[in-house]
């Protein structure tokens, strides 16, 4: 029950908690306001101000809250300048308007690089005792951080927000406020809480009160659904057991404790911290909170404290991500150190699996080497392994000589040799696979393959027996690295033992090795240099040392190496490039070079990178001797089709003389037909020969052509007869274009003759059109006559219909013939 100097002595029926709230709530949401983890400010109408300010207000708009306090409108600045004009004229009106609505507004924000982003500003309003509007408050939140399945949690433009006649309180569990019996300042004091309401149900953190007295949640607002599956009101109603139903063991202070660490806290003091919260799927999640005491009893010991909670559990889980991939760096940085500065990599081989087996948190981490059998199959042994002392482990005999393939595990032997790792769980592995696994109750896995050069040599395995171990990406690739220097190590030992068997062994390796190693710091300064350089380079490996890659680089692939070396440096992975090197005696070779970083595991920074480099310059001279052996080829053809061209314009020159001395109109019409058909065929080679291309042409202007030729060599009647063409501009292989242009001109050539009799009028319609699956159609209609009843395009005793009968067979086209309204043929046909 509030007291009479409260509410004017007005018994509203508020709870004790409620009534001690109901005071403090300016203060409450000033802690509100600055407690959010989203971009909110609060601003007051008159004078026009900004009172509150959120810290994510300056990653949101690029500027401190300073400036936006100097100036209320300085965030319009950021805003887009296609929305800003409509944004200010709807923000204004709504300003003026008496406290009603929220206000939600979408537009793109500008960040300080230039891009844009999508965010929705909510506007709450409150009221003041005159029913006019007297402050307001905006949340920003950007779109695309939120997921299509969040519903925001307040009412959208339109939604009613009235105060009168009643509204539930979201501290009152269900009671209302009989707001006629509340006078002129009870009614502002209620409009502040509607505000608050409005504002805390708007936010997308954890908000709630807490009552130090009762030991209980008196208030928390909605997100608590989205974030710990209870509704708020089964958080209130858990009572003084709230803190056992939903608290961490391990995070869970007395409430003594609590009480004296909030009553030795100073005023307005921010206590910061971060904790486990049960959701209701039996689920952990970490939070992040900070809260301060909002009343206090009248000895100043605090009562209710307000708390804001952001879910951090994304965060959390990331670190120990993060934690696992240091480790293993830190390992593959001491299995750097001991292979490639050390004596030989067996000596180092059990301190570094031993070090990589607790840096990765498994029970057990081993080594296998690949060997080939004599009839030509994949063979793998254990070279080394590591497991907790006491662990049980099989005899080692039983791990030599193992046939991928004939061991069922041929999908590894794929998998590894093409540079891919395998991880997971047991349960999604085959069935061969989990069989081998099960003698050990093996449970996860990884497994990393090793290459020495470009050669497969085995892979490091990881596995776990009592517990699923999950394998995230970035310790995938820390993995890699621990790979990669095993395999330049080795790499390293088969050059040195090359050097001790004798010089000339050594002469006959260096003499067949393509491939150069070599280890050089991030801005190109060689560290190691393989003995291979001598064939490549012509340098010895000493005049390398101290100088860079870019001091022999051409100087027209610097830039483009360097861009390629910095992607690999700031992504901490791997780069391929070709460029050209210049060789001792001035000559530039093409190299062909892949290199991977190596991570400092304390500070992050990339120390090293290791490359391998292959003389491809035989491989260039062959590629620009098949580019000109093309260009030959392409020249040749375009001068096949000029000479086939113009073969077919002397036939059809001798067909028109022909025509003209021949005694029967009958004949002259056949020599005549002949002729367009030699031109139909001729114009596919002219546009060959005229485009440069060598084997499709463009059908719009081929079959344009075609069509506009017959029109003119029959144009007598081409006054009466309009042209359509639906030609569609589509390559078309030159097996199918001339089929289709004889079609064409069979089809054209016989519509124009007898569509339409004695000058009547009309039109012809010629289209082909294709889809994405190379289907083509070509359709030739007219609207003249029609075709007689019962015609059949097979069974026609002329020529030209045997003509257009026998090349759409040789098409494979489907033809269909329809006589409705003149005569229409279309063929369906693939081009393949």
């Amino acid at each position: 029950m509030l007291r009479d100097e409260q509410l004017g002595r007005v018994d509203c029926g508020y709870s004790p908690t409620e009534a001690l709230l109901l005071p403090a709530q300016a203060d409450f949401l000033g802690a509100l306001v600055e407690n959010l983890s989203q971009a909110a400010w609060l601003i007051a109408l008159d004078p026009y101000r900004v009172t509150h300010v959120s810290p994510a207000f300056r990653s949101m708009f690029g500027m401190t809250c300073a400036h936006l306090r100097r100036d209320p409108d300085a965030w319009l600045e950021k805003v887009y300048s296609a929305d800003a004009v409509d944004l200010r004229q709807d923000l204004g009106s709504w300003l003026k308007q008496p406290p009603g609505d929220c206000l939600r507004i979408t537009c793109r924000v500008q960040s300080e690089g230039g891009s844009l982003r999508r965010v929705c500003c909510t506007w709450i309003p409150i009221g003041s005792s005159n029913g006019t509007l007297s402050r307001a408050a905006c949340l920003v939140d950007e779109l695309s951080a939120r997921t299509a399945e969040v519903v925001l949690p307040c009412s959208v433009q339109g939604a009613p927000a009235h105060i009168l006649p009643s509204r539930e309180s979201p501290l009152c569990d269900g009671r209302t406020l009989e707001c006629e019996k509340v006078r002129g300042a009870d009614r502002a004091l209620w409009n502040d809480h509607y505000f608050l309401r409005q504002l805390v149900e708007n936010a997308w953190d954890l908000f709630y009160v807490f009552d130090l007295a009762e030991d209980c949640i008196a208030y928390v607002n909605e997100q608590s659904q989205a974030l710990l599956g209870y509704a708020p009101r089964a958080i209130t109603q858990m009572g003084a057991s709230v803190r056992e139903v939903l608290v961490h063991p391990e995070d869970r202070l007395p409430l003594e404790q609590l009480r004296d660490l909030y009553g030795r806290a100073p005023e307005d003091a921010r206590l910061k911290r971060e904790f486990r919260l049960r959701h209701a799927n039996g689920e952990w999640r970490w939070f992040r909170t900070q809260g301060m005491v909002l009343t206090r009893e009248t000895d100043g010991a605090p009562r209710l404290v307000v708390r804001a909670a952001q879910d951090i559990t994304e965060h959390k889980q990331a670190e120990v991500i993060l934690r696992r991939r240091e480790a293993i760096l830190e390992a593959a940085a001491y299995a750097a150190e001991r292979f490639l500065t050390g004596g030989p990599w067996e000596d180092s081989l059990d301190s570094v699996l031993a070090k990589l087996g607790r840096a990765t948190n498994v029970n057990s981490v081993y080594l296998f080497e690949n060997s080939q059998a004599e009839d030509g199959f994949l063979l793998s042994s254990l070279r080394g392994v590591w497991r907790p002392e006491g662990s049980p482990s099989l005899p080692p005999e039983l791990l030599q000589n193992l046939q991928y393939r004939a061991s069922g595990f041929a999908r590894w032997e794929e998998a590894l040799r093409n540079g891919r790792t395998i991880h997971g769980d047991l349960t999604d592995f085959p069935d061969a696979e989990r069989s081998f696994f099960a003698l050990e109750g093996t449970v996860s896995i990884a497994i990393v393959p090793v290459f020495v050069g470009d050669a497969w040599w085995g892979f490091i395995g990881f596995d776990t027996w009592d517990f699923q171990r999950p394998w995230s990406d970035a310790e995938i690739e820390a993995l890699k690295t621990v790979a990669i220097t095993l395999g330049a190590a080795l790499l390293r030992r088969r050059e040195e033992q090359a050097l001790r068997r004798s010089e000339t062994l050594y002469r006959l390796l260096a003499d067949n090795s393509s491939d150069v190693i070599t280890r050089h710091t991030p801005d190109g300064t060689y560290l190691y240099v393989s003995p291979a350089c001598r064939i490549l380079f012509g340098y010895e490996p000493e005049e390398l040392l101290g100088r860079t890659v870019f001091d022999y680089m051409h100087p027209e692939d610097v830039e483009r190496v360097r861009a390629i070396a910095q992607r690999a440096v700031e992504t901490d992975g791997a780069g391929v490039g070709e460029f050209r090197r210049r060789r001792k005696d001035g000559q530039y070779v093409w190299i062909e070079a892949a290199g991977r970083v190596i991570v400092d595991a304390k500070t992050g920074d990339v120390t090293d990178i290791i490359c391998v480099s292959r003389d491809i310059t035989a491989r260039k001279r062959v590629e620009q001797q098949i580019q000109t052996s093309l260009q030959e080829k392409e020249l040749l053809l375009r001068e096949i089709h000029h000479r086939v061209k113009d073969n077919l314009q002397v036939v059809s020159s001798l067909l028109d003389l022909q025509a003209s001395h021949a005694d029967a109109p009958r004949f002259a019409q056949m020599l005549e037909d002949s002729q367009h058909r030699v031109k139909a065929m001729s114009l596919v080679h002219e546009q060959l020969y005229a485009s440069g291309a060598v084997t499709h042409i463009d059908c719009q202007e081929y079959l344009g052509g075609l069509v506009h030729h017959l029109f003119d060599a029959y144009h007598p009647a081409r006054s009466a007869i309009e042209l359509k063409l639906d030609i569609a501009p589509v390559p078309l292989g030159i097996d199918h274009a001339i089929p289709c242009g004889l079609i064409t001109n069979e089809l054209v050539s016989n519509a124009l003759r007898h569509a339409f009799p004695n000058g009547s009028h009309g039109s012809i319609h010629v289209g082909l059109q294709s889809d994405d699956d190379d289907l083509f159609t070509l359709t030739v209609k007219d609207t003249g006559i029609g075709l007689p009843a019962g015609f059949d395009l097979a069974k026609q005793p002329s020529l030209g219909s045997q003509i257009v009968y026998l090349l759409a067979r040789q098409l494979s086209a489907e033809v269909r013939v329809c006589s409705d309204e003149g005569a229409e043929f279309t063929l369906v046909f693939h081009e393949s």
